[in-house]
């Protein structure tokens, strides 16, 4: 009809979002893997990955069995999920983020304080991994994944000293050296049983890594 107001298909609702009745379960799934993944983390350090039960770990996360095995898998895979996600994310820095760093010591310390926070805060499921890792393949297999990401990481704080010319020692050399000072049982040494605060750990740590792998120029730029 001559005159009658067409409405623009745009002119309501414009600029919102679609409902995506997809994406509300992909919230759902990852608030229900997050449940499971807290409960079965609390569980291991609590009563130890053996005695351990997938029925315990649904019970606590509020979900039916199955639905533990078909969001993350059995044991095993609920192990190496719960590893995952202890390896702390400042750990991976990208190799562009290490290449702006240019104070040989500074990233020393940035490496040492990096791998302090991980330790830290999974403090608990470290003791639980290493009381347990000469009983269960599952947890000498998580053990091994732990030291591989660390290692990883390791390898890109190497390689920018490297690239700085400042390592008295090589590559390989200078990750073992970083591997052996930062492992959770030099932390553990340290903070548990010596008494020492977890500040004084870092600051320790940080300079006998740094007398060990940088050559004497590099560790007083």
């Amino acid at each position: 009809m001559a005159g009658a107001h067409r409405s623009d298909p745009g002119e309501f609702g414009r600029g919102e979002p679609a409902d995506r009745p997809g994406s509300h379960r992909q919230q759902a799934d990852v608030a229900t893997r997050t449940a499971i993944l807290d409960a079965a983390s609390a569980l291991f350090v609590e009563r130890g990955y053996l005695a351990t039960t997938i029925e315990d770990i649904a019970v606590a996360a509020r979900v039916e069995a199955g639905t533990v095995y078909s969001i993350v898998g059995g044991k095993p895979q609920l192990l190496e999920a719960v590893v995952e996600r202890f390896s702390d994310p400042r750990l991976g820095r990208a190799v562009d983020e290490y290449s702006e760093l240019v104070d040989p010591p500074a990233i020393v310390r940035d490496a040492v304080r990096t791998n302090r926070f991980a330790t830290e805060a999974f403090a608990d499921f470290y003791d639980l991994i290493h009381r347990t890792v000469h009983v269960d393949e599952a947890v000498a297999s998580g053990a091994e994944a732990a030291e591989q990401r660390l290692r990883r990481s390791l390898h890109l704080v190497a390689l920018r000293l490297g690239e700085l010319g400042v390592l008295r020692v090589g590559v390989p050399e200078a990750v073992d050296t970083f591997a052996y000072f930062l492992g959770h049982l030099s932390w553990r040494r340290l903070v548990v049983d010596f008494g020492w605060s977890y500040d004084d750990a870092e600051a320790w740590l940080a300079e006998r890594i740094a007398e060990a792998v940088l050559s004497r120029g590099g560790a007083h730029r």
